[in-house]
């Protein structure tokens, strides 16, 4: 007679490389190499972006920073939705469609002629940002990690910055040699080359289905509860008035910081 419980998935290849490591590791390494390609591009490109389309085009700062704001707009309503996508159709697959919008987007931005196409494509790109970046990656580390949770998140998003130090001043040699559309194909080609290999080869959904428990330690018989209130819905979190006051945190420190980022250049 059959077991009604499913067996455990293997581990894909690369774990072999170091046996005794913890895969939840390799997770969020990958998670770290989805920040550095999708969101590190996706987000300090856009000071790229307004530079070189003022110069190339011939456009005003003030109609390419619109765009840029759009993105940032379409970036934070996109990332509220995805969440409820990624319950059902899991992280991978968000990640994988994201990265590939958000390589298309790359490519078009750098070849659009007029303000329209420009204002088509640019929410175009932070729907890819918002289904490849932070949502979806930060759900896949919280599966692997929960005591080391916090040294896990911080690998994965140092990515971002690695981004940023990586891709600004690789954009604008490219730029400077060969136009804005070589530049935007560059991104494009490596967040695709980046993201896709990842997700096929490193991420996995949950450690369980592949024999594992969070971080790599079979759980105590008694749990421990935190004897913080918990929210489980979206509804219970805003009554919470923590809740609001950490969004404003957020809120205010992401004004100032996007502001000065898009137009350092």
């Amino acid at each position: 007679m059959e077991s009604s419980r499913a067996l455990p998935t293997r581990l894909p290849a690369i774990h072999r490389l170091a046996p005794g490591l913890f895969y939840g590791w390799w997770v969020a390494l990958g998670a770290c190499l989805i920040s550095f390609a999708c969101a590190g591009v996706g987000f300090y490109s856009q000071g790229i972006l307004i530079d070189a389309l003022c110069n190339e085009r011939g456009w005003s700062r003030t109609m390419v920073s619109g765009a840029s704001g759009l993105y940032f707009v379409f970036s934070g309503f996109a990332g509220m939705l995805v969440g409820r996508g990624i319950d059902r159709f899991g992280e991978r697959a968000f990640i994988a469609v994201g990265a590939c919008l958000l390589a298309a987007s790359l490519a078009a931005v750098g070849r659009v002629q007029s303000v329209g196409m420009l204002y088509l494509w640019i929410p175009l790109m932070a729907v890819g940002v918002s289904m490849s970046g932070p949502v979806p990656t930060a759900s896949l580390v919280t599966r692997w990690f929960v005591t080391l949770r916090a040294r896990a998140m911080s690998l994965s998003r140092t990515g971002v910055s690695l981004g940023g130090i990586a891709t600004v001043p690789l954009s604008i040699w490219r730029i400077a040699a060969h136009g804005l559309p070589a530049a935007m194909t560059t991104l494009a080609v490596l967040v695709f080359g980046v993201a896709l290999p990842v997700v096929v080869f490193i991420l996995r959904g949950d450690p369980i289905g592949h024999g594992l428990f969070p971080d790599g330690r079979r759980p105590a018989a008694e749990p421990i509860v935190s004897a913080a209130p918990r929210a489980s819905r979206t509804r219970d979190a805003i009554r919470v008035a923590a809740f609001w006051g950490i969004m404003l945190a957020f809120v205010l420190g992401l004004f100032a910081q996007v502001g000065f980022l898009v137009h350092q250049i």
